[in-house]
């Protein structure tokens, strides 16, 4: 009984290390299929916003403005691209996905916060104290819009989900080794007397 419990410790073990591998890497290849669909979809928001919520205000600018304005934007996205990038490559295995996705959203915000700033600067966008016509952009519309995205999302939250799976029946099985170590010590030093 302990011979096979231990073995399949080691397979689970061995499942667990496997499977931590191919979640590193796909979280690499996320990075970089999100990095990029973040920067075209934050680049595609502030058009909308210019052409199609404020295009008074944008055609209210000089040649020389808005091409000032458009590579500001493109700079804030390929900046976020890199951070998003970067924060892959931190190391995640250990997170949750609902924290990775927590820090991304910041990560998102502080991009969009900044392009709202260039666009009040640039009187495209007048934010009150409500914040109306604010441009946001959040993770699950970026995945909604980008097959690629959201295929690989899929992935990644079944073979996370895969892993909690194992390592809850690593935890049982070692603590059924425990428990059987425990009963052969007391049995070994166990007497009628006693």
């Amino acid at each position: 009984m302990t011979a096979h419990l231990e073995q399949e410790i080691r397979d689970l073990e061995s499942a667990i290390d496997a499977l931590d591998h191919r979640i590193q890497v796909l979280y690499l290849e996320y990075a970089q299929v999100i990095g990029r669909a973040t920067r075209k979809q934050l680049i595609l928001v502030t058009f909308n916003v210019c052409t199609h919520h404020h295009p008074s205000s944008f055609l209210q600018l000089s040649v020389p403005d808005r091409q000032l304005l458009q590579s500001s934007i493109v700079a804030i996205a390929d900046r976020l691209q890199s951070k998003i990038v970067e924060f892959f490559q931190t190391g995640l295995i250990d997170q949750d996905p609902e924290s990775i996705d927590r820090e991304l959203n910041q990560i998102i915000e502080e991009s969009t916060a900044q392009v709202n700033r260039i666009l009040e600067q640039s009187h495209i966008l007048v934010l009150s104290s409500e914040n109306s016509g604010k441009l946001i952009l959040r993770l699950p519309e970026v995945e909604f819009t980008d097959r690629g995205v959201m295929s690989q999302r899929g992935e990644l939250r079944i073979l996370c989900n895969r892993r909690e799976q194992l390592k809850m029946e690593l935890a049982q099985k070692r603590h059924l080794k425990l428990t059987i170590d425990a009963e052969e010590a007391w049995r070994s030093t166990w007497t009628e007397s006693l």
